[in-house]
């Protein structure tokens, strides 16, 4: 019966005679006369609740109660629900935006004027006027009846008063100093009080992370005397995002133990460091006008890990076949060799675009192939990670500047591929005749300790009265073999009594340090980019080192809407927020 609905009439409309005597007013026939009903049951039946869908199985009450307490002096108070709804706002803006709404709002309903500047004062004093009184009542309680604080208060050295809007305020000395109560009474904050900690962290904000000290005076200078002030700033500096993201220490963890590669005896060259530098600029035709063709090599620094001997091959392609054919001229000379290690970022997949390395340089490929047939394994240092490959990496800068010497001396000729060979082989016998001890000032150990001792074995200390092999100086003298065995052993007594103790130590990186984990949120560091455009990455995964320490980890990226995944070292990241 759709025209007995009463809301047509608001609908569809209605004039104001026909009003009366609408449905508007007086209702479907039906509900008046009965026999309009019809055949309608005079009774129905139950539905059951848990047939039907539209009846909840289970009805959740809650309500909302307000508690109030009383002080010792009779006076409602509710600073403990106050104190407690501070906490729930993370900046101080916030929580003082949300007070001056509520106290508009108050003066709305009691139908007065509110003015904004004395609005945001009121604000902040009822802010302030309750931290205080949650946190020293009984000061403000003693001062109220004209008495000192207690003398187990920490507020005794402040002596603390009270101004006209019942606010706790340092006293000092200086009161009658014609300055603003701002300088000479400034307010007295709690140090433990959520308050303190949207106040420093707001007035830290506002000087843009300038650090502990002039995050003080911006406090100090607004007008705030935080108790335990200095303690307080340096904690929320050092939890502060943006003073990570800018002036943040990279991580660091206990060095790694050495690993078996440098400490174990073996013939040279067992297992060896590879690095690759330059390049160099090499006359390589000259015509009879004067024109000079040029092209450019490079050098491969074998670095012998157990007697930090080298050797220097040059390459005029930073190709996969160049290296090959470096690698097989070292090992013609020095034999095989059992393990090599490179540093995978820096100088062989890093450098592919600047040096033009082949991108099968590195695990797989043709270089993989021919160390198979060979018989050698290589192990790759994570990307970034220069203090892996320390034992290599710091000769580099020595070769460097020992070539750098050699060219300057020889300035006026040109560099011919046959002077810069002749060059790195001058290089590669000063580094191998550098003393890998201090000079000894005992006039019965004169010799030298260097590298050239186990490769040339030209250097004998026959004054030493250890003997490991039963040869003593006199056999030495009679048998060219015996002579040999016994400059051997020499190196081999002080590579282990004397060069193996000054590895004992480490200088730095003593203590454990920084610990990551899954889940944590890091700024990755990049050379190719500014600090402030670093990206921020997630740790997927880490890897233990065989003392269960975590130095490398792999970190997820997302730059230009595209997620990587890398792995880097822990020097490579700076911690920013917990997996927690």
């Amino acid at each position: 019966m759709p025209e007995q609905n009463p809301a047509d009439v608001a609908s569809r409309g209605c004039s104001t005679r026909e009003l009366p005597q609408s449905t508007w007013l007086l209702g479907p026939d039906f509900l008046r006369d009965d026999t309009q009903l019809g055949d309608q049951p005079q009774t129905y039946d139950l539905v059951n609740p848990d047939m039907d869908e539209e009846v909840h199985k289970q009805v959740t009450c809650k309500k909302t109660f307000i508690a109030s307490q009383r002080s010792e002096s009779s006076q409602p108070r509710d600073l403990s629900t106050w104190c407690e709804r501070f906490k729930k706002f993370s900046t101080w803006m916030s929580l003082f935006r949300a007070i001056v709404c509520l106290k508009r709002f108050v003066a709305r309903t009691r139908c007065k004027k509110s003015n904004p500047v004395a609005l945001k004062e009121d604000a902040e004093r009822f802010i302030i006027t309750q931290a205080q009184n949650d946190r020293y009542p009984s000061e403000i309680h003693a001062i109220k009846s004209g008495k000192h604080p207690p003398l187990n208060s920490h507020l005794i050295s402040l002596n603390p008063v009270l101004d006209k809007n019942g606010i706790l305020r340092v006293g000092g000395r200086t009161k009658h100093m014609k300055a603003t109560h701002l300088t000479t009474q400034p307010i007295i904050i709690p140090k433990d009080h959520h308050i303190a900690t949207l106040l420093v962290r707001h007035y830290h904000e506002e000087i843009h992370h300038q650090g502990r000290h002039m995050t003080e005076g911006a406090v100090r200078g607004a007008g705030f005397w935080i108790v335990g002030f200095r303690r307080l700033v340096n904690s929320l500096i050092t939890s502060c995002i943006m003073c990570k993201k800018m002036h943040g220490n990279l991580g660091w963890t206990k060095m790694a133990d050495l690993p078996l590669d440098r400490i174990e005896p073996g013939p040279p060259f067992s297992f060896v460091g590879a690095d690759a530098f330059g390049p160099w600029p090499v006359v390589v035709k000259k015509t009879t006008r004067g024109v000079r063709t040029t092209s450019k090599y490079w050098a491969i620094l074998f670095t012998c890990l157990v007697s930090i001997a080298i050797h220097i091959e040059l390459v005029g392609y930073m190709s996969s076949e160049a290296f090959i054919n470096a690698l097989r001229r070292f090992m013609a000379i020095r034999g095989p060799v059992g393990q090599f290690c490179s540093d995978r970022g820096t100088n062989f997949i890093r450098a592919m675009k600047e040096l033009g390395i082949s991108a099968s340089f590195d695990e797989s490929g043709v270089v993989q192939d021919y160390l198979k047939k060979v018989g050698s394994t290589w192990i790759f240092n994570p990307p970034y990670a220069h203090h892996f490959g320390g034992a290599w990496e710091l000769l580099i800068g020595s070769c460097r500047r020992i070539l750098d010497a050699l060219l300057l001396e020889n300035r006026p000729k040109d560099l011919t591929f046959d002077v810069l060979s002749t060059f790195m082989s001058e290089v590669s016998a000063i580094m191998n005749t550098r003393p890998l001890l201090p000079i000894s000032s005992d006039p019965e150990a004169p010799s030298v300790f260097s590298p050239s001792m186990i490769l040339t074995q030209k250097e004998c200390d026959l004054s030493s009265s250890m003997n490991i092999t039963g040869f003593g100086p006199k056999d030495a003298m009679k048998s060219q073999l015996k002579m040999v065995q016994k400059l051997a052993d020499d190196f081999w007594r002080r590579w282990q009594l004397e060069y193996i103790d000054c590895l004992q130590t480490r200088r730095k990186w003593q203590l454990p340090g920084a610990t990551f984990k899954v889940g944590e949120v890091v700024l990755v560091k990049d050379d190719n980019f500014h600090r402030n455009t670093w990206p921020v990455g997630i740790i997927k995964e880490v890897f233990p080192s065989k003392d269960d320490v975590i130095r490398k980890v792999m970190v997820t990226v997302v730059r230009d809407d595209v997620r990587n995944s890398y792995v880097r070292p822990i020097t490579e990241l700076i911690h920013l927020l917990d997996c927690e």
